[in-house]
């Protein structure tokens, strides 16, 4: 049985902007929700983690959705447009530890780093996909399942890999993917 729960209520004590139509399944954690603005007709898969530090934001667009185990993590901005789909296990972070090698600190005691996300309208992230600190991702883009993105999607693009590359570009003319 599928038991689903809308915006007006408390999520783990916590009040998110949500809009109309916008589901959970129960087990998921939202953290300090009061900076997370999610958009009408919102589906949000089992096991689902919204994490978002009080100095940040994280915007979700109308009628996107996540499967299962979904993570965003935002400690600067993310700003996921509308008609998203993000498969299963999807993970979007705009923070990373330090990685200095040289520095006394443990990678873990590092400073952060932190640099806004984008993802444009209507894209489509493929299962297991991780999208890093710093990436735009342009309208209409598709992710390979499995991909980690480090650097910008234009958008009409197909990038897959690791790190992921742009492998077919949108052809306006022909109306079909094309190798690049």
């Amino acid at each position: 049985m599928k038991i689903y729960f809308a915006f007006s209520y408390l999520i783990h004590g916590v009040r998110v902007r949500g809009g109309k139509r916008a589901k959970f399944r129960i087990t998921g954690s939202i953290k300090n929700g009061r900076n997370i603005t999610i958009g009408d007709d919102f589906f949000a898969g089992r096991d689902f983690r919204l994490h978002c530090q009080s100095s940040a934001s994280l915007q979700i667009g109308d009628n996107c959705a996540m499967m299962d185990r979904c993570f965003i993590s935002a400690a600067n901005k993310i700003m996921i447009g509308k008609k998203v789909l993000m498969g299963s296990d999807v993970m979007i972070s705009d923070n990373d530890h330090g990685i200095d090698a040289r520095d006394a600190r443990s990678y873990g005691e590092q400073p952060i780093t932190r640099s806004e996300v984008i993802i444009g309208d209507e894209c489509w992230i493929g299962e297991k996909a991780c999208i890093l600190q710093g990436v735009h991702i342009g309208k209409r883009s598709i992710i390979g399942a499995g991909s980690i993105v480090t650097h910008d999607i234009p958008e009409y693009c197909i990038a897959a890999g690791n790190p992921a590359r742009i492998i077919k570009k949108w052809n306006g003319v022909t109306n079909k993917w094309e190798r690049t």
